[in-house]
């Protein structure tokens, strides 16, 4: 008998053609959904119509000696001078199945912290809802 583990590494996040190394967790959350229900004056005459989708949340946490905190910083330093930057956003597994590409803007990055003790560093961006090509409900 045989067992399948997880394994976190099989997954991967390239942010503007970088691929992200050092990656300690990834997440999508839609966060909102995609259609509304509108009551009639009975429950035989509800509708369901489609919602403004609002932009994921794509969280990255990268260990502190991962090198591609220095790239994540610079999209940061970037965006703050010039807020209309995009850059595109890849989630997508070794196998080949793709979780999320689109495009979108970096929203938070971490506080420089300087200490003896190491830590994870997490990013978040916004990713554009319209133009994914991936199914984001299968990340696992």
């Amino acid at each position: 008998m045989s067992v399948t583990l997880y394994d976190p590494s099989q997954n991967i996040i390239e942010v503007a053609g970088h691929i992200c190394i050092g990656i300690s967790e990834i997440a999508v959350n839609r966060g909102n959904a995609t259609t509304k229900v509108i009551d009639g004056i009975s429950e035989a005459y509800s509708a369901r119509c489609l919602v403004k989708r609002k932009p994921y949340t794509v969280s990255v946490t990268l260990q502190q000696t991962s090198v591609s905190n220095s790239f994540l910083q610079q999209i940061q330093s970037v965006t703050e001078r010039n807020p209309v930057t995009f850059v595109s956003i890849k989630v997508y597994s070794t196998s080949g199945v793709v979780h999320l590409d689109t495009t979108g803007w970096i929203e938070t990055s971490p506080n420089l912290t300087l200490t003896e003790e190491l830590g994870d560093r997490q990013y978040t961006f916004k990713a554009n809802p319209y133009t994914n090509s991936g199914v984001v409900d299968l990340i696992m």
